[in-house]
């Protein structure tokens, strides 16, 4: 159905019994026979196929059980955010095009199937609350930004609150399942953003060996939250090839293997 005819001439968006007048009326109110059983049927299903209508309206004699259709409007006032938040991720996540030539009450999108999305907008938070939940640093949530080891819902610049906090609950959760009993004492063991920094290595392939039981995590009991897990840095220079290297190294030094031309001579 066109959106020309779901609009007054001032533009504005007027609902279905306006749309369709005497026949919307007729069909609704004094026409009960079962012969025009069929032409109520068809209208509804164009109604219900173009409006936002809510669970539990009635629409030609019909009580709609489940919403079919969402605008960005009707999610936001149903889930108590702003509608420019949910128009803005649900854009970014295909359920609206970019540009849309419908008036803002039939920007609809389908209920069920964005159901989940509506869910989590629901629970978003900032930066601040992320940060605090984990016991993460600015550097090393950025870390995990870039590397899509923990991602935001949207990465739209105007979204101040785009962080799922189950999403880092649940990786700090992990590294508590998988750490060392023992604490992480002693210049041997390093934070994982400092390993980062150290050797070049993703934390993302840390985090890897750690799961495959390659690298152990202890805590610094000193800290809490993700900056407090520490990984043994000869582990994580076995993963870069580091220690090989320093082991050659050390071989080169000693003085059978020293290069002839460097060697004391004999008396």
């Amino acid at each position: 159905m066109s959106t020309k005819h779901t609009r007054s001439r001032g533009g504005t968006q007027i609902a279905p019994r306006q749309t369709f007048g005497k026949l919307y009326v007729a069909l609704d109110d004094y026409l009960t026979n079962a012969a025009f059983d069929p032409f109520r049927t068809m209208l509804r299903d164009c109604i219900l196929e173009t409006w936002p209508i809510a669970a539990g309206e009635r629409v030609l004699g019909e009580v709609l059980p489940v919403r079919r259709l969402h605008t960005p409007g009707t999610a936001a006032n149903e889930i108590g955010v702003s509608t420019k938040l949910v128009e803005q991720i649900l854009t970014d996540a295909g359920a609206l095009p970019a540009t849309d030539p419908r008036p803002p009450a039939l920007r609809t999108f389908d209920a069920a199937e964005y159901a989940w999305l509506l869910a989590e907008i629901r629970t978003l938070v900032g930066r601040g609350d992320m940060l605090a939940a984990m016991g993460a640093t600015e550097a090393q949530l950025r870390t995990l930004r870039e590397e899509n080891i923990i991602r935001p819902l949207t990465r739209h610049p105007r979204v101040k609150a785009p962080w799922r906090l189950d999403d880092g609950l649940a990786l700090v959760a992990e590294l508590h399942a998988l750490m060392h009993p023992d604490p992480a004492d002693g210049s041997g063991w390093e934070g994982l953003q400092f390993a980062k920094r150290r050797t070049g290595l993703p934390v993302g392939a840390m985090l890897d060996a750690i799961r495959g039981g390659r690298v152990r995590v202890a805590r610094d009991p000193g800290q809490s939250g993700y900056r407090s897990f520490m990984v043994l840095k000869a582990e994580v220079d076995s993963l870069t090839g580091r220690a090989l290297m320093s082991a050659a190294a050390t071989e080169r030094r000693r003085p059978g293997n020293q290069p002839r031309s460097l060697r004391p001579a004999l008396a």
